[in-house]
């Protein structure tokens, strides 16, 4: 509870190197803009109005697992012509970030998750990013470790500092040659209502 009021630690992770896929039977494919169905199926799964500015973003795309025409799986993935924020962490040109990856809980530990890996590490390495980056969270441990176990480095630390679980301050230290530090003063009727919902639990 008081980390996801006040404090959260993250791991920047890397990559510069191709991976191999998890071999699953899923197809994968690669979507600028995720078609109906696809969107419709997000829907159900993400906040609408987050959902449709990922969708409407010119430099994010969405990896998706389908088994027997099923989707089982997403992923998205963001490759800035010029610095983006994406969760409090700087992306830049010459970095790709993939973020939000989800694969049904029936369909896990059968390499669907790696085989959305490797697409989007492809992807992003083909359109030429030098490197590919991932945000997790110190407390995702499976998060953590599967990552790790698809190549992916230990490259810098985020610390969000929160305030009654609005974003207030990022600083991120580590391996990329900056420091990167972003500041959000939260209006008042956000930290009201946040307050209001952090009381009713």
């Amino acid at each position: 509870m008081i980390e996801t009021l006040f404090y959260k630690n993250r791991y920047v992770l890397a990559t510069t190197d191709r991976t191999s896929g998890g071999n699953s039977d899923a197809d994968i494919m690669l979507y600028d803009k995720p078609p109906g169905d696809v969107f419709n199926y997000l829907e159900n799964k993400r906040n609408k109005d987050i959902l449709t500015k990922r969708v409407e973003a010119s430099h994010t795309s969405i990896a998706v697992a389908r088994r027997d025409g099923e989707i089982v799986g997403t992923s998205w993935l963001l490759i800035p012509q010029k610095i983006v924020w994406h969760d409090k962490i700087a992306v830049r040109p010459g970095e790709a970030l993939l973020f939000d990856a989800s694969v049904d809980p029936d369909y896990r530990r059968q390499g669907i998750y790696s085989d959305l890996h490797s697409a989007r590490v492809e992807k992003s390495l083909s359109e030429k990013a030098d490197v590919v980056l991932t945000v997790v969270e110190s407390a995702n441990k499976a998060s953590l470790k599967a990552n790790r176990d698809l190549g992916m480095k230990l490259l810098s630390v985020n610390h969000l500092v929160k305030f009654f679980g609005v974003n207030f301050l990022s600083v991120e230290r580590g391996g990329r040659e900056y420091t990167t530090v972003q500041i959000d003063v939260p209006s008042i009727p956000q930290l009201k209502r946040r307050i209001l919902d952090t009381c009713r639990v």
